[in-house]
């Protein structure tokens, strides 16, 4: 998950608290302005058994974190949303539930075990209270089942 702040830009993905880890980073070159002081932060969400995951329609698995300090919640539905998606197509939604406002742009990314991105989407939003995105059509389940890393669904 991608989430420039203040259109400033960040790498992001939201594992539980206590399962973070922090990537590093080397600039080659001369960043743009935009980036002074400021770094790209990649932490991954991953969703360990995928595939063993209960897959009716309307079934969740959720996961909430603090970042950029605001008090976030990724939800994906393996199977879909109830009566929102269709047949084999895996849901994702991302809130903001913190009361302070918000600019931003975001990107969600899934990618298989060589790397090769296999799904995203992205948005961009402006909020002064809770705010959510929601992706009905995110991935087909198939998709994802085939982009697993050891049965693990890495989401960036």
């Amino acid at each position: 998950l991608q989430l420039p702040y203040q259109h400033h830009p960040f790498l992001l993905s939201f594992p539980p608290i206590s399962q973070r880890t922090m990537s590093g980073i080397v600039d080659v070159g001369t960043p743009p302005s935009s980036f002074q002081g400021l770094g790209w932060e990649k932490i991954e969400v991953r969703f360990h058994g995928f595939a063993e995951m209960p897959a009716e329609p309307g079934d969740d698995e959720v996961v909430e974190f603090t970042c950029l300090g605001h008090q976030w919640s990724l939800k994906i539905y393996p199977g879909g949303y109830v009566d929102c998606s269709e047949e084999g197509m895996v849901a994702l939604c991302l809130f903001e539930m913190s009361d302070e406002p918000i600019k931003m742009k975001f990107r969600v990314s899934i990618k298989d075990s060589d790397g090769k991105e296999t799904a995203d989407a992205h948005d961009s939003f402006s909020a002064d209270d809770d705010w959510h995105w929601s992706n009905g059509y995110f991935a087909e389940r198939s998709t994802i089942l085939k982009s697993l890393v050891e049965g693990t669904l890495i989401i960036e």
